[in-house]
């Protein structure tokens, strides 16, 4: 009678009671028992008393469900429970059921953040919070990598410098939070990075789990959870955007010429060192007379050091801004081994000069896209040092913002 039955991880006691199917999925249904002493087993007769139990068990914090739901759950199955902090009723969470396909998922963490966040007036001047919405709408937020989070719209990069400092003060604060020191309790903000073509790109910036120091960047891979904290990395990311979406955007670049003006104000539109078709593209015989004190000049010479040996195509182009890049390839390609087959692009984007005055710095990005062509991830290949007087290539090893590079390329760059 006994072998259906077992303690889950917060000790409360489960029975399989069958299955249940909607669609193509399919999961177990179990019934609840509160553990009473070492032997005898109590009953949940009500689904919302578990979820009370488990946030208790996960948090140390008594969790109360709302009188609404206790209410609507005799007479149907509830996917999304509401329950409201005991201590501080104005937080309230959602948490999924644990007889759906995905268990029982809370928002928390996210939800204890947008209180912290709305504490900071500077803050809740930028921001737009989550409004709850159906239980539809709630299932989803929980499954969503954006749950709930605060959204910050960024007009432009000089937007984004300016709200940078206030995002990664905010984070510093909700993080010194003794919730956030706990393995894997997480929350976001998320930058709604708006483009000049009128395109956006959602961008959540992940912070917590102080446990184990780590979680996991849609740009970075693997960060600190204080990473954010640190306004310089805030600006960084908001800059990797505009770049990465400038390297995806050839018809971006200047026109190529103005209506019935001359044939000199047309030349002057025209992307320095580019061709005059409409790709805007270049190659190494237009620019061969361009020295590496220039930035086509200092791209010709890291393209035929590194990239021309590897077979790459050279094809240049500035967009709207006057930014250059470069598109080596493109392909198909997996962004992990568990992943399906992705179309891929791998560019070279202009970052800056070096600290130190000698060097034009370049990031080679590798971009995936799934099957509607929207963006699905990015991440940095290397980065490289081009010594404007003698044009030597000197690659970082980076593969990512905060990895500090080579000793070679500190030097060239004077960025120690």
């Amino acid at each position: 009678m006994e072998r259906d039955r077992w303690a889950g991880e917060d000790n409360i006691w489960i029975e399989s009671a069958g299955e249940e199917n909607v669609g193509l999925e399919s999961w177990r249904v179990y019934r609840y028992y509160e553990p009473v002493g070492r032997i005898l087993k109590r009953p949940c007769e009500a689904l919302s008393e578990v979820m009370e139990w488990r946030a208790y068990r996960k948090y140390g914090e008594t969790f109360v469900a709302t009188e609404q739901d206790r209410i609507r759950e005799k007479d149907e199955s509830l996917s999304v429970y509401t329950l409201y902090l005991e201590s501080d009723p104005e937080i309230t969470i959602h948490m999924l059921s644990g007889d759906s396909f995905y268990g029982f998922l809370d928002d928390y963490p996210q939800a204890l953040a947008n209180r912290l966040f709305s504490a900071d007036q500077e803050f809740c001047r930028i921001a737009v919070f989550a409004k709850t919405g159906t239980a539809a709408d709630q299932t989803e937020t929980l499954l969503s990598c954006f749950a709930g989070a605060p959204v910050i719209v960024i007009d432009s990069e000089e937007d984004g410098g300016q709200k940078a400092g206030i995002v990664a003060r905010a984070i510093g604060r909700a993080m010194d939070h003794p919730l956030f020191y706990v393995e894997g309790n997480e929350a976001e903000v998320v930058l709604r990075i708006c483009f000049p073509d009128g395109e956006t790109q959602d961008m959540r910036l992940p912070f917590g789990n102080r446990a184990n120091r780590y979680t996991n960047d849609s740009i970075n891979g693997m960060i600190k959870g204080d990473y954010y904290t640190d306004e310089a990395h805030v600006n960084e990311a908001i800059r990797h955007w505009y770049e990465a979406h400038a390297a995806e955007m050839p018809d971006m670049q200047e026109p190529q010429g103005t209506t019935g003006g001359s044939a000199d104000a047309g030349d002057a539109a025209k992307a320095p060192g580019t061709s005059g078709d409409e790709t805007g593209t270049g190659t190494p015989e237009t620019s061969a007379d361009a020295g590496p004190d220039t930035v086509e000049g200092a791209y010709l010479c890291l393209y035929r050091e590194v990239f021309e040996p590897e077979g790459a195509r050279y094809e240049c182009s500035y967009n709207a801004k006057g930014n250059f890049y470069a598109v080596l390839s493109e392909g198909r390609g997996k962004p992990a081994a568990d992943q399906p087959e992705m179309d891929t692009r791998i560019t070279v984007v202009y970052d800056r000069e070096s600290k130190n005055g000698e060097c034009h710095l370049f990031v080679c990005y590798e971009t995936y896209y799934d099957e509607n062509g929207s963006e699905y991830t990015t991440a940095i290949r290397n980065t490289y040092a081009v010594n404007r007087s003698t044009g030597e290539a000197t690659a970082s090893g980076k593969r990512a913002w905060e990895d500090v590079g080579s000793q070679e390329y500190q030097e060239a760059a004077g960025e120690k």
